[in-house]
């Protein structure tokens, strides 16, 4: 059997070791099939996939999607949450200077940006 293209390469991990991908042989025309890269016990068709898989990695990631960490999903609210917060920062040093208490809604927003940011 021989390989003679692939699509709709797509990772189904973190690490991209496990991919979902359509091959093109010139015996059985487009098979899907769910590849694990790091596995060394799998059938012979699939060990030739594999091999077909790290010669043409190259060419392969330019089309396989990132797949984001939960650290990259939660990057951009950590931000938002922190710009918020220094936003808002006046409010808590005039409370503490002047004793004028932080408006209700401005309190509860900072209470929820607080609770949003996952230290990673």
């Amino acid at each position: 059997m021989e390989i003679l293209n692939y699509r709709n390469a797509e990772s189904q991990s973190v690490d991209n070791s496990l991919i979902d991908v359509e091959i093109l042989t010139d015996k059985f025309g487009w098979i899907p099939t769910t590849v694990n890269v790091l596995d060394d016990e799998q059938e012979p068709h699939t060990i030739q996939i594999k091999q077909w898989l790290v010669d043409n990695f190259d060419l392969i990631a330019a089309h396989v999607p990132h797949v984001p960490t939960q650290e990259e999903l939660q990057a951009p609210i950590n931000q938002d949450a922190l710009e918020y917060l220094k936003s808002t920062d006046w409010y808590v040093t005039r409370r503490s200077d002047t004793g004028v208490a932080i408006p209700v809604d401005i309190d509860t927003y900072r209470a929820a940006a607080r609770e949003a940011i996952v230290q990673g």
